[in-house]
């Protein structure tokens, strides 16, 4: 047990200077006349205690207990109560032989409280103090006229003053101050436990945030690397169809050269020949009547057949200057691809802003396929031109040839101009007319039949083309190309129905067509052989 070692004044109330009264074990008695300061003693146990009420220690205010001065004594500025403990039987927590409690005030009001001479907080030195059962606001200190008001209490009040000495009052106010922060707890708790529960929804809600946008940030990148493989790879295909086109513009242009270099061959040919018919002419002149007429129906026949060459060289060359001019407007238009692809290169990074002219170029291109096409069907014509000039070259070679044997014949009849003679030569001549007139007949109708059957399948494949482009857009507009009608789901299935049902129709068309056009290019091989 604790007991009180000495008290230390200086400054309050009538204590001007400093006052240490000692005390001992047991029972102390201070004794003095009236006015001596015996009170305030009390006061200033009361006060270093730690009572917050001044009216208790008998003053208005904080400030009041400051020693106030006399006619010879200045006021002082602040003042101040130690109490020393004696702990030698631990009955403190802190292990210390004495415990000592020291509360200041000052002018301006406020309290400084210290434990062995360190600043610490109210609150800490009541807990202190109720470690040996010290209560400021308790019947540790019983003050003047409180035995007469503890006479007149009621049984249930002396219960609770018998308690609050006993000590149990102390664990009492303990238990309810313990339930009452239980409650707080439990009700901070409730909140903690809500504000948790709010928080972890947040927070799965954000978690699925992160994944969704970590998801649309992967997907990003994945849709740029998507877009500049698909950039690359259409402008190497539109590279390598650009050294398609020009490597084909090339090779039409040289063969535009041998066009030109045959029709200037047969057309010194067919001068040659006219040459030749006129010297025939002449010496038809100097022959009798009847071989005069055998050999000009023949010339007649020839000058026909020439002029039929004639006519067709001037289609060819018409052709020809067609397929120049469509040779020009390709060779313009690589430039502007070119143009393109370089524009395309430098605007790659803004590949989604760009979208729009992608399509654009997605439409040029097929164009451009559109005009390879065409140039594909334009040198097949040509090659198919080839093969025709090739023909007639060899029908003229061998007219020539005819012309030269009915030439020399003729000259050599007319060496000898005997009757059986120029009979034999006559019925020569007829026999050899009638067999060019019969290969004439026949290769003009394989050369009919060639052409009609080769436009049939250029009209055929046309309109497979035109089927497949209408099935392909159909697909990706909203509006129908033929009726302009909205694109519905069962339009869409009518319109690839019919186009698929178109192609296979032409194709049907194109296999008979070119079987014929192969049994016609034999039969005209073996009629020219014969």
């Amino acid at each position: 047990m604790t007991f009180i070692k000495k008290l230390e004044i200086n400054g309050f109330k009538s204590f001007a200077q400093k006052t240490e009264i000692p005390f001992k074990q047991g029972i102390n008695i201070v004794v003095g006349p009236n006015g001596s300061g015996k009170s305030n003693i009390s006061d200033a146990l009361c006060f270093v205690l730690g009572r917050i009420s001044s009216k208790s220690m008998r003053a208005q205010k904080s400030k009041n207990l400051i020693f106030m001065g006399t006619k010879n004594k200045k006021p002082a500025k602040e003042a101040s109560v130690e109490l020393v403990f004696d702990n030698s039987t631990n009955t403190f927590n802190i292990q210390t032989p004495e415990i000592s409690l020291k509360r200041i005030v000052r002018q301006k009001g406020g309290s400084i409280y210290k434990i062995n001479n360190e600043v610490k907080t109210r609150g800490e030195v009541l807990e202190l103090l109720a470690q040996s059962g010290i209560d400021p606001h308790g019947f540790n200190l019983i003050l003047q006229g409180q035995i007469q008001a503890i006479v007149k209490m009621h049984s249930e009040e002396r219960r609770k003053i018998i308690e609050e000495v006993a000590g149990i009052s102390i664990y009492e106010s303990r238990k309810e101050k313990s339930i009452k922060e239980l409650e707080k707890t439990d009700t901070k708790l409730k909140e903690i436990s809500t504000v948790l529960k709010e928080r972890r929804l947040f927070l799965k809600n954000l978690e699925y945030e992160r994944s969704q946008a970590l998801k649309h940030k992967e997907l990003e990148k994945t849709i740029k690397r998507c877009k500049a493989s698909i950039l690359t790879k259409k402008i190497n295909e539109k590279n390598k169809e650009i050294s398609s086109i020009i490597k084909s513009l090339e090779e039409k242009s040289k063969e535009k050269e041998n066009i030109k270099k045959k029709i200037e061959f047969i057309q010194d040919k067919i001068e040659k020949n006219n040459d030749k018919i006129n010297q025939i002419n002449k010496q038809i002149k100097k022959s009798t009547g009847l071989e005069q007429e055998q050999v000009h129906e023949i010339i007649s026949d020839t000058k026909a057949e020439i002029e039929g060459l004639r006519v067709r060289r001037e289609n060819y060359g018409n052709r020809r200057i067609e397929i120049k001019k469509r040779i020009e407007s390709m060779k313009e238009s690589v430039p502007q691809y070119e143009k393109e692809i370089n524009e395309l290169r430098k605007k790659s990074p803004l590949i989604a802003k760009k979208q729009e002219e992608l399509k654009k170029k997605k439409q040029e291109l097929e164009i451009l396929g559109e005009q390879r096409k065409l140039a594909y069907t334009q040198k097949t014509k040509i090659n198919s031109v080839k093969e025709r000039i090739k023909d007639k070259s060899n029908q003229i070679t061998k007219i020539n040839v005819a012309s030269e044997s009915i030439i020399k014949q003729i000259e050599e009849n007319s060496q000898n101009l005997i009757f059986d003679d120029l009979e034999s030569c006559s019925n020569k001549i007829k026999e050899l007319s009638n067999v060019l007139l019969q290969k004439k007949l026949s290769l003009e109708k394989f050369l009919e039949s060639e052409i009609k059957l080769e436009k049939i399948i250029s009209s055929s494949e046309t309109q497979i083309s035109s089927a497949k482009e209408i099935r392909r857009k159909v697909q990706e507009i909203d509006i129908c190309p033929i009726c302009q009608n909205k694109m519905t789901e069962e339009h869409l299935k009518n319109v690839i129905k019919s186009s698929t049902e178109k192609i296979i129709k032409f194709n049907e068309k194109i296999i008979p067509g070119k079987e014929g056009i192969a049994n016609l290019r034999k039969n005209k091989e073996k009629t020219r052989n014969e």
